[in-house]
């Protein structure tokens, strides 16, 4: 039968699926790696462009506009065009909006925009490097979807556009999820690429810090973003943050005021509440929102003693306060769906752009040459005034005026149908001196443009320079914190000086006097302070989040610990440690909260079976190791290589079957003084203690047997501290006996003792 082919089933689903599923790819959901819009947006832009709704014109109705860009360039419905020009006016959702909405245009509560037949709008300042130089041919030209009139394939994007207000869209076999990013930070990184193109995307995040979203938050694993701008994909964490308030009498208050992108403020407000009804959110009497217009304020009455990093680590873990989002930066290239690194996507926008701006010279150039070649023909004519008038008013027709014109003065074609346009009046009116100075400036603008066209380095200046125009205009402050911050921050606790104490039974106090002599650092308020455990775990929280109170609060109500874990030290920022384990593992580090996760992290890896014994701070360039069997171990702390903090340990020194390391000091005297759980305590001189290398089984200093009970503690201290129970009491060194090795030293106490410091 006539017009009717046969073909197989299956090859006709098949070719129908790929041309739908290239249809959605290229035409729909994926935007364009030049200006980083998607169809509808492009069109968007483009139509409100053309009938002038532009920063500096008044707003028009959404409905025109929606008329418009369906009526002439986007044949679907109106409302993927009205939701499309909603999102690019919120500035919830764009870092950088690029439509300026009047009316109601939803909320991060998830509200609905009004009807478009309410709402105006009109581009931003911003639109305007979208679109600049349109006329200028910069870009190709396609018909729209009936022929009847042209759009363009691209907008002359000035800025990178998709980078800095990212863009997410899923198609068939394949999705995409761009985050936004701070344009300043951007810019300054295609800067760096137009000089040195050889750069990586691990050198170009010198200036790339990360995303940037309009909302704010924190981005807690900041070491994954390195395979995000490497690959092009990953998994990054977006926490809220929150403060620490002062309430009424003694109350406090816990303030979220920004939370992660793309999170509904009223559904997590919801989880909140339920959480507090259901009981599962302890320290936290009630919830309100007082979000209003100068941003987000979600308020938590906290109880009489309740912990902030506590809760806010519950609200972490049960809510969408802090969310992740899996990063897939795809876009069109060649109009090919393509998987871009950070430096992929900076070198592509900067061809775009190399191709752009020549595009635009050379449309320059050509006008300029068109004009220079008729402002010379008006100068011709005027040093010939009087023979043109003449010619003009005896000629019959115009063309035999132009004729006469070109050969009796020597004007071309062009020069004389330009002269012969201008009303003979205005001829002779017109100032020569003017015309020669417009000759001189297209002379320069014409040797400028072919500058621009025949060097490299004077093309990537222009670009350079458009972008630095661009920065001043439009850059502004980083608003997602990359890493660590302090999530209590509060005006009132910030710069006061606390003392924070370890008590016994698993007990932490902030206070503003010491009263514990021993197991203290001195801090103000907004400096981190760091708890390592003997399970090789460290915990970082502010100073100002432990309450302050005379009691104190348990440890495991700040953070998660296990049975038998204990804190053996309260450590400061850049602080130098040596970590010894119980089997003689040993490791130099340093603290830095930038690497300390927010849940808390590993400072040591451990073997199993073993346990970190003793943690002391670095203060000369010796240490002492004592075994419970009254070893020593003398060496120098740097042959104990430094490591960083998720490592483990080096044989430090060798320990036998039975025995454990107790203690260890850095030498500071020439004495060390030994005790025994049952105080027996003597001095022995350094220098009958040799120095050996790293992992060596150490000398025996303190016989310990069944009477003296095994050694517990070392100390270099003129004046001591002992526990005995829950009692601290002082001791001098002058007291103690100075013995030989194989004593078992003198009984100095008639008690049982705990701790030597």
């Amino acid at each position: 039968m006539a017009g009717i082919h046969e073909r197989e089933i299956t090859e006709e689903l098949k070719q129908s699926y790929i041309d739908y599923a290239m249809s959605v790819i290229v035409g729909r959901a994926l935007p364009d790696v030049r200006d980083g819009l998607k169809p509808v947006q492009r069109r968007i832009i483009y139509s409100m462009s053309e009938t002038g709704s532009t920063y500096n014109n008044p707003y028009k109705k959404s409905a025109r506009i929606v008329g418009d860009v369906l009526g002439k360039y986007h044949p679907h419905g109106d409302a993927s065009v009205y939701d499309a020009l909603v999102r690019m006016a919120q500035d919830f959702v764009m870092r950088y909006p690029l439509v300026d909405g009047h009316g109601n245009f939803g909320s991060m509560d998830g509200d609905p925009p009004a009807a478009m037949r309410y709402t105006e709008v009109r581009l931003t300042r911003l639109s305007d490097y979208l679109v600049q130089d349109l006329d200028k041919d910069t870009v190709n030209w396609v018909p729209n979807f009936d022929g009847s009139l042209k759009e363009p394939e691209v907008l002359p994007a000035v800025f990178p556009q998709l980078l800095v207000n990212g863009s997410s869209g899923i198609a068939v076999g394949v999705s995409t999820y761009i985050p936004p990013h701070n344009l300043g930070e951007i810019i300054d990184a295609t800067l760096h690429f137009l000089h040195n193109p050889e750069v990586t995307s691990r050198q170009l995040m010198r200036f790339v810090k990360g995303p940037d979203f309009p909302t704010g938050g924190q981005i807690i694993n900041p070491q994954d973003l390195v395979k995000v701008y490497e690959e092009g994909k990953g998994v990054i964490r977006v926490r809220g943050r929150a403060k620490l308030e002062e309430g009424h009498g003694q109350r406090r208050r816990l303030v979220i005021y920004e939370i992660p992108y793309m999170v509904n403020k009223a559904e997590l407000v919801s989880q909140i509440a339920q959480l507090i009804r259901d009981r599962k959110l302890s320290g936290v009497d009630e919830v309100r929102d007082e979000s209003n217009r100068q941003g987000v304020r979600v308020v938590l009455e906290l109880k009489k003693g309740a912990s902030f990093h506590h809760i806010l680590n519950q609200l972490c873990e049960q809510t969408a306060l802090e969310s992740s989002f899996a990063i897939n930066m795809v876009a069109l290239k060649d109009g090919a769906p393509v998987q871009l690194t950070l430096r992929d996507y900076i070198a592509s926008f900067v061809d775009f752009r190399k191709e752009t701006v020549l595009r635009r010279t050379r449309y320059l150039l050509d006008k300029a040459a068109k004009r220079r070649e008729v402002v010379e023909g008006i100068l011709k004519a005027l040093d010939n005034i009087d023979l043109v008038i003449d010619i003009i008013r005896n000629a019959e027709t115009t063309d035999q005026a132009k004729k006469r014109l070109m050969s009796q003065i020597g004007l071309t074609e062009v020069q004389a149908e330009a002269v012969l346009e201008i009303k003979l009046r205005s001829l002779v009116h017109m100032e020569k001196e003017k015309v020669e100075q417009e000759l001189e400036s297209l002379v320069k603008a014409i040797a400028e443009y072919t500058e621009i066209l025949n060097s490299e380095s004077k093309l990537l200046e222009v670009i350079a320079d458009e972008l630095k125009h661009v920065k001043k205009l439009f850059a502004d402050s980083r608003r997602t914190l990359i890493g660590f911050s302090d999530q209590a921050e509060t005006v009132q606790a910030a710069e006061e000086t606390f003392f924070i104490e370890l008590l016994d039974l698993g007990i932490v106090r902030r206070s503003k006097t010491q009263t514990n002599l021993v197991d203290f650092i001195e801090v103000q308020g907004s400096d981190p302070v760091m708890f390592l455990t003997n399970f090789g775990k460290i915990f970082c929280i502010s100073a100002y989040e432990i309450p302050e109170s005379q009691r104190g609060v348990a440890l495991n109500a700040l953070f998660p610990m296990g049975n038998d874990e204990k804190v053996l030290l309260l450590g400061t920022q850049n602080q130098e440690l040596i970590a010894i384990t119980e089997k003689g593992k040993g490791k130099r580090f340093r603290l830095d909260v930038e690497k300390i996760p927010s849940r808390g992290g590993y400072y040591f890896l451990l073997d199993p079976g073993d346990m970190v014994s003793v943690v002391v701070p670095v203060t000369s360039r010796e240490i002492v190791v004592v075994t419970a069997q009254g070893k020593v171990l003398r060496l120098d702390t740097d042959s104990i290589p430094e490591r960083g903090l998720r490592t483990g340990g080096v044989k430090t020194m060798r320990i036998y079957e039975g025995d454990q390391v107790v203690a260890a000091t850095c030498l500071n005297g020439p004495y060390i003084v030994t005790m025994t759980e049952n105080a027996y305590a003597k001095r022995t001189d350094i220098n009958e203690i040799p120095k050996r290398n790293r992992g060596a089984a150490g000398v025996f200093v303190h016989k310990a047997n069944e009477a003296t009970g095994p050694v517990i503690g070392v100390s270099c201290n003129e004046n001591m501290l002992y526990r005995s129970g829950r009692e601290w009491l002082s001791l001098s060194a002058a007291d103690i006996p100075v013995c030989s090795k194989a004593s078992m030293g003198k009984k100095v106490l008639r008690t049982l003792i705990n701790r030597l410091v």
